[in-house]
């Protein structure tokens, strides 16, 4: 397919992207003749003109403009396979995730990008509202607006060191939770601590220029490194037990994971009358998700002098679940 269009200067990603709209609703209601086929003629629907109209316009943009339009379009920056936590690690997680950038890499990222914003304006253009360039003030779009903030210089020893608070004993918040009791307090100095650097080395330094705008996502390489806590050796399944049976209820026999969207391996098929570790590690994982959130949540000095990199944009608690200690059904359902 071949189209006309006006050639244009250089532009913005919302400039851009208007551009590529206006040309492709003149086109795509434009009238074409027959489309002459092996024994018969036919006429393509707007359906079947919705790909090949997109790559005829695309053609004539230059490669760097498409993820400047992806950006616009979709309110964030285009998503790569990060790869394992750690390089070296063997945990079933990195296994997977270096599986998957190794996939991705066979494809040159000019293809994957320019596939990505393909199939973005498609759903777009024929159904405007799912547009979220529109809506970046939205609740939706304010959600992914977590973004690492510049920390001023400070040495550890300003910081507050951990202490436990009796008040809290009975919270059901998971980081007060943890800080009721010297026990709880213990399991925490083991558990979270570590998963620190490893965020930290994930989102990088804080974003600038246009970056700034199209920050990483935070979310997601949060939970890329609880899930790699929970699967490699930096937390022993012993340790993960005791704080599931604390909070959120260790799996039992029958256990599935009710998580939406899970993005954990799969966990393994029981072959013994006990619990398969590997539950315990793919439950864990969740719930470390959720208690490295509530900590970045509140930006306490106690955490900073952990380790814990400063985090704009996690507010209430619209990401993290409170504890009901004793319950089996508050967190995934057994």
């Amino acid at each position: 397919m071949s189209v006309a269009v006006t050639p244009h200067p250089s532009r913005d990603g919302q400039l851009l992207y208007e551009w590529l709209e206006a040309n492709f609703r003149y086109f795509i209601t434009a009238d074409l003749p027959p489309v002459d086929s092996p024994g018969r003629c036919s006429v393509p629907t707007a359906r079947d003109r919705v790909i090949p109209t997109l790559q005829a316009l695309l053609n004539e943009l230059h490669p760097i403009d498409y993820e400047r339009v992806l950006r616009f379009a979709t309110g964030e920056r285009f998503q790569e396979e990060l790869g394992p936590v750690e390089e070296e690690c063997r945990c079933r997680w990195c296994e997977r995730a270096r599986e998957r950038q190794e996939a991705e890499m066979q494809t040159p990222r000019q293809q994957r990008v320019r596939d990505v914003l393909v199939q973005t304006l498609a759903d777009q253009f024929q159904h405007p509202q799912w547009a979220r360039s529109r809506v970046h003030d939205s609740w939706y779009g304010y959600l992914r607006s977590a973004v690492r903030i510049e920390e001023p210089a400070a040495s550890t020893d300003q910081f507050p060191k951990p202490c436990v608070n009796p008040a809290f004993k009975n919270s059901r918040a998971p980081l007060r939770f943890f800080f009721g009791t010297e026990e709880r307090l213990s399991v925490y100095l083991r558990v979270v601590p570590p998963a620190w650097p490893l965020l930290s080395t994930l989102l990088g330094p804080s974003p600038r220029g246009e970056d700034a705008k199209y920050p990483p996502d935070v979310l997601k390489c949060v939970r890329m490194v609880a899930a790699h806590v929970g699967y490699c050796s930096l937390a022993p399944v012993s340790l993960q037990r005791k704080v599931l049976e604390w909070t959120w209820g260790a799996p039992k026999i029958g256990w599935t994971c009710h998580a939406l969207e899970c993005e954990l391996p799969r966990p393994v098929a029981r072959t013994s009358p006990d619990v398969p570790d590997d539950w315990i590690r793919h439950k864990f994982g969740h719930a470390l998700n959720q208690l490295l959130l509530d900590a970045l949540r509140h930006k306490c000095p106690v955490n900073r002098g952990l380790g814990m990199p400063l985090i704009n944009g996690l507010f209430g608690n619209v990401y993290v679940k409170q504890i009901i200690v004793g319950n089996p059904y508050v967190y995934f359902p057994h």
